[in-house]
C-alpha cells in the first residue's frame, strides 16, 4: 500500500552515530553493556519449529543500529507476547534489566537527535 509508512532504524542509527554515547551516564553504559551480553531472544525457526535465539543481529552496521535492533526486540517480546511472557516468571530480573536499559537507551537516542524528540515528546492533542 502506497499510503503506509515505516521507520528507517538503519538511517535513524547512522544519524545519531557520531551523538550517540553509551557512556553518557553510569547506568546507560551499564544497560549497553547489559544488552551486548546479554541480549534479548527473538523467535527463529529451528528444524521447522518456533524457537528463541539470543544471538546479536548480524545486519547491524555499527554499535549504535546495533543497540537500537535489540530494543526493537524487546519491543516486539512485550507487544506480540512471545519470549517476554514466557520468561517472565522464570527471571523477572533479566526482563525487568531489558526494560529499564530499552528505556535508557531510548532517552539517549531522543538526547541525540533533538528533532525527534521533540515529535517524540511533542502534545498530541
Amino acid at each position: 500500500d502506497g499510503n503506509c509508512v515505516e521507520p528507517d532504524w538503519k538511517r535513524f542509527a547512522a544519524d545519531i552515530d557520531n551523538l550517540f554515547d553509551k557512556d553518557n551516564t553510569p547506568m546507560l553504559a551499564r544497560a549497553c553493556e547489559y544488552f551486548l551480553v546479554n541480549p534479548p531472544h527473538h523467535q527463529v525457526l529451528i528444524s521447522g519449529a518456533l524457537g528463541w535465539s539470543g544471538c546479536l543481529p548480524r545486519k547491524a552496521h555499527t554499535e549504535t543500529e546495533l543497540l537500537i535492533d535489540l530494543v526493537r526486540r524487546v519491543r516486539e517480546n512485550i507487544c506480540h507476547g512471545g519470549e517476554y511472557n514466557e520468561r517472565l516468571h522464570k527471571e523477572p530480573a533479566l526482563s525487568e534489566a531489558l526494560l529499564r536499559g530499552s528505556l535508557l537507551i531510548i532517552d539517549e537516542c531522543l538526547r541525540s537527535s533533538p528533532g525527534v524528540s521533540r515529535a517524540f515528546t511533542r502534545k498530541i492533542l
